[in-house]
């Protein structure tokens, strides 16, 4: 049995107990709705663990229309931030016991990313089923999770194929402090340079501030920053990078991201790429990411091919140190499509969705056959008995049989406070990119997210 365990929260418990309060809750609100995604990671057959209970009439019309969709599910009665600590003390109720006493059923454990905990539960079931769980790897070299955590130890961990021009990352320099960011920030500006300073161990784009030498703060740089370090206290305790911003033009982002497999023994997997999205009145702000474009089109063969290149050498080093499992990588790509590496994600992301369902329905060749879009929680939401009929008519229907197909599937998540919505982000699949297209513009508009995003599939690679 293959056992899905979307340990978000508990991935990310570091972060959260160096944030003040109100940050540390957004960061768990955001946990919870991110743990929607493992309901497409495995497509079929698997038993999905949850940290609370999902709407019911949604997962039934889903399974009813998609196929997809878990044999089992299970949710802690209380919320629980270590949902694999939950998972080790339920495994009888889990797995079930065979007729001599010993844990059954559970080989393979798929996790958002390693934990210590996760590695207690994968511990466990050996020991009580004597079956050998595959999908967590070792315990020794959970070090290299946190070193990657660090974009001053990325650097560190590839500064030999960096050297070689095997891998090209942003322009960056290392400050110990906001005086010393605020010093490398102004040079970078006096050479006509977009500057972003980011806290060593900022996460999703927190802790960053951005500074453009067209437009300098009036307050200064040194003021601006100790302003921002207020709201983002991993900014004050240092260290940080400063990086240049890569623009494809003028004011202009475009950015992507590989995800991996990597055996433990030197090698990487390929398992897909995506394009990323901003809204089309963001085009500037790294930050306003509204989803992504996976499969036929979203990337130019040109770019596909350097993102391949640069993660293999990526993804093998990482891989040689002993890291088994899932991991993201993003780039920032420059006007002339090259990816330059922004960090590495030891983990699933919220794209692993997105690509699960995608093979569920397409095949193993849906990257050729598939227009995917995926829309993140933060630009698609809802509660599933509110959905318009003229949505809920769009669900996708049965299979992948035909240029004419197209449809969404949206992300069920836990239910939170009374009122919250039950899903949030979408999957939008078809044949033709144009129907991709046009369904993801209605579901924006439903959201009140307007109609445009920014731009044709691989316009920009």
């Amino acid at each position: 049995m293959k056992l899905v365990v979307p340990n978000v929260e508990e991935f990310y418990g570091a972060v959260t107990k160096r944030l003040p309060q109100a940050s540390a809750n957004r960061w768990r609100e955001a946990a919870r709705k991110l743990s929607g995604s493992a309901y497409f990671w495995c497509g079929r057959g698997v038993t999905l663990l949850m940290p609370g209970p999902l709407e019911a009439g949604l997962t039934a019309e889903l399974s009813q229309r998609s196929g997809l969709g878990p044999d089992r599910l299970f949710w802690p009665e209380a919320p629980s931030p270590e949902l694999s600590l939950w998972a080790a003390e339920k495994l009888t109720s889990l797995a079930g016991c065979g007729p001599d006493g010993r844990l059954t059923g559970i080989s393979e454990i798929v996790a958002w990313g390693q934990t210590g905990q996760l590695h207690e539960l994968a511990e466990t079931s050996a020991n009580w089923g004597g079956l050998a769980i595959r999908g967590v790897g070792q315990r020794e070299v959970l070090w290299i999770v946190d070193l990657l955590g660090s974009k001053c130890g990325l650097r560190h961990l590839l500064a030999a194929p960096l050297a070689r021009g095997e891998v090209l990352m942003p322009e960056g320099v290392f400050a110990s402090n906001l005086a010393e960011a605020a010093g490398v920030t102004d040079e970078f500006l006096s050479r006509g340079k977009i500057a972003v300073v980011k806290a060593d161990r900022g996460v999703g784009g927190s802790a960053s501030a951005v500074f453009d030498s067209a437009r300098p703060p009036r307050t200064g740089i040194g003021r601006h920053l100790a302003i921002a370090a207020r709201s983002f206290p991993l900014l004050r305790r240092g260290p940080m990078v400063v990086e240049e911003l890569v623009l494809i033009g003028p004011r202009t982002t475009r950015s992507a991201s590989v995800q991996c497999f990597s055996d433990g023994q030197g090698e990487a997997k390929l398992l897909f790429m995506a394009e990323h999205m901003k809204k089309a009145s963001c085009a500037f702000n790294p930050l306003e990411s509204i989803g992504a474009r996976l499969g036929a089109g979203a990337l130019k063969d040109k770019t596909r091919r350097a993102l391949k290149e640069s993660a293999g050498v990526v993804g093998r080093k990482i891989s040689s140190l002993g890291f088994y499992g899932v991991m993201g990588i993003d780039y920032a790509l420059d006007g002339e499509g090259r990816p330059h590496l922004l960090e590495v994600n030891p983990r699933r992301t919220t794209l692993s969705g997105a690509a699960g369902a995608a093979r569920s329905l397409g095949g193993e060749s849906w990257e050729e056959r598939l227009s995917v879009i995926y829309l993140d929680q933060d630009a698609v939401s809802g509660r599933w008995s509110e959905l318009p009929d003229n949505l809920r008519r769009r669900l996708y229907p049965d299979g992948v049989d035909g240029r004419a197909v197209g449809g969404w599937l949206p992300i069920p998540v836990p239910t939170g406070k009374s009122g919250d919505v039950d899903w949030a982000g979408a999957v939008v699949l078809s044949a033709i990119p144009e129907t991709s297209e046009l369904i993801a513009r209605e579901l924006l508009s439903y959201a009140g997210n307007g109609r445009n995003l920014d731009g044709n599939p691989g316009r920009n690679g």
